[in-house]
């Protein structure tokens, strides 16, 4: 995203809606199937240091719900 600038030719940081720009420390590991970082949002903590994305964890309970 480039750096917008006011009437005064001073720059103005990017402001931060939610998700559109995170940090790097804001993504999780997800230990499921997609082994990638994503967001929190959406995601289940199965036990300490275990966390799974939302994805992974629905991809899990069709599994179960087939059987």
């Amino acid at each position: 995203m480039a750096p917008y600038f006011r009437f005064d030719n001073s720059p103005v940081e990017a402001e931060t809606h939610g998700s559109t720009l995170r940090g790097s420390s804001q993504f999780r590991f997800c230990t499921g199937k997609c082994q990638g970082k994503k967001p929190p949002e959406g995601g289940v903590e199965i036990s300490p240091g275990k966390w799974w994305c939302g994805a992974c964890w629905i991809d899990l309970a069709r599994k179960r719900l087939a059987h």
